[in-house]
């Protein structure tokens, strides 16, 4: 109550840099070794990373297998999230070569584009959670995952209100159940529900609304 907290939204190196000049206290992003000299990082939680399909997409994988990206349309989501993503067309067996497309559409338009037929993506499944869209959210193969957490200067780390404030990211279930995670937007809170809230219906089929992950 005696706390008062700004948000702010923008691109992961800006919120990186804004901590480092003391323009911001802290930041919730993706751990980016390249970014986080002379930072205190404190981990949250892993996203794994999935790949956003049509719904009729002639798919006989529970995974996507990431050599399947090559030469594929493909929606690179706004705001830094090519940080995370970029890695994941070199992991495979043979690297992937897709066609990509640079957006500034939010999170819910590209999975919008893509329930259309217009190209793939790739999102991660906090930004996924209780959208309600008619496409297929597979795991990569192999598996890919980001690290969310929360920096600040080092000097800062200590203070009472930004330990508070982690402590409520660690202790409360609203941060994953809501999904306002980083999001494609991978710099700052984003969450793109569908017109209702919609429960899992278990982890093992991770069936979200209408998407399938």
């Amino acid at each position: 109550p005696d706390t008062h907290i700004t948000v702010s939204i923008d691109s992961m190196p800006e919120l990186y840099n804004a901590v480092r000049n003391d323009e911001l206290d802290c930041a919730i992003v993706s751990h980016r070794p390249e970014l986080i000299q002379g930072l205190s990082w404190s981990a949250i939680k892993d996203d794994e990373l999935l790949a956003i399909l049509p719904w009729d997409e002639n798919s006989i994988f529970s995974s996507f297998p990431v050599e399947r990206f090559d030469g594929a349309e493909f929606y690179m989501p706004s705001q830094g999230f090519e940080l995370d993503i970029a890695p994941v067309f070199r992991s495979g067996s043979v690297p992937a070569n897709p066609v990509i497309h640079h957006t500034n559409m939010d999170d819910a338009s590209i999975v919008s584009m893509v329930e259309h037929g217009l190209r793939m993506s790739i999102l991660s499944r906090l930004v996924m959670y209780d959208m309600k869209f008619n496409v297929r959210a597979l795991p990569l193969n192999p598996r890919s995952f980001r690290s969310l957490g929360l920096i600040c200067s080092e000097r800062r780390a200590g203070e009472r209100n930004i330990r508070r404030l982690l402590g409520c990211f660690l202790g409360s279930n609203l941060f994953w159940c809501c999904g306002a995670g980083l999001g494609g937007n991978a710099g700052g809170p984003s969450c793109h529900a569908g017109d209702a809230k919609t429960e899992p219906r278990g982890e093992r089929d991770g069936i979200f609304g209408h998407v399938y992950v």
